[in-house]
C-alpha cells in the first residue's frame, strides 16, 4: 500500500484552516522565503498582502506545483521548511484551559450587566486572545494527527 506524500497531507490540512490562520502561516512562509532572497516570491508577497485569503491560495498553488514535480528530495526539504514555519506560528506558549475561556466569558457578561464597559472590553480582548490560542493548539494537534511530522517526512524519502 502506497503511503501518502507528506506534502499532500500538509496541503489537505492547510486547505481546511480558517483564512486568518492560513494567511498568517502563508505570509510567514513568504516572508521567510523573501528573507532568503528568492526574487520570484517577492512578487507573490506583494500580491498576497492585499486581499484576505489570497496568501493562502498562493501557498496552496505553490504546494500543488511542488507536488506535481514529484521530486522526493525537493519535496522533503519543502515539507521540512513548511513544518518549521508552521510549528513556530502554531506554538502555544502554555496550555490554555477551556475553563479559563468560560470564566472570561462569564466575567464579560457580568461586566456588561453591571454596566462596566471598560472591564467588558478588557474581557472581550482576553476572550479573543484565548480563542486564538485554542484555535492554534487545535490546528497543531490536527496537523500532528494527520501524520505530517518530522519523522514522517524523513521516513518518506526512503519509500
Amino acid at each position: 500500500m502506497k503511503r501518502e506524500d507528506p506534502l499532500s497531507i500538509y496541503r489537505k490540512w492547510f486547505a481546511e484552516l480558517e483564512f486568518n490562520l492560513a494567511d498568517e502561516i502563508a505570509h510567514t512562509v513568504f516572508n521567510a522565503v523573501v528573507t532568503c532572497r528568492s526574487l520570484n516570491l517577492l512578487f507573490i508577497k506583494k500580491q498576497t498582502s492585499e486581499s484576505p485569503g489570497l496568501a493562502s491560495m498562493s501557498l496552496i498553488s505553490i504546494i500543488d506545483h511542488q507536488i506535481t514535480l514529484q521530486q522526493k528530495q525537493s519535496n522533503r526539504k519543502f515539507s521540512m521548511f513548511l513544518l518549521d514555519i508552521t510549528s513556530i506560528i502554531l506554538q502555544v506558549d502554555e496550555p490554555q484551559i477551556p475553563s479559563l475561556l468560560e470564566e472570561y466569558k462569564e466575567q464579560y457578561i457580568r461586566s456588561l450587566v453591571n454596566g462596566n464597559q471598560v472591564e467588558a472590553n478588557h474581557f472581550e480582548v482576553l476572550i479573543a486572545q484565548l480563542s486564538l490560542e485554542l484555535e492554534r493548539e487545535h490546528a497543531w494537534n490536527k496537523l500532528e494527527a494527520s501524520g505530517f511530522t518530522f519523522s514522517a517526512i524523513y521516513n518518506d524519502i526512503d519509500h
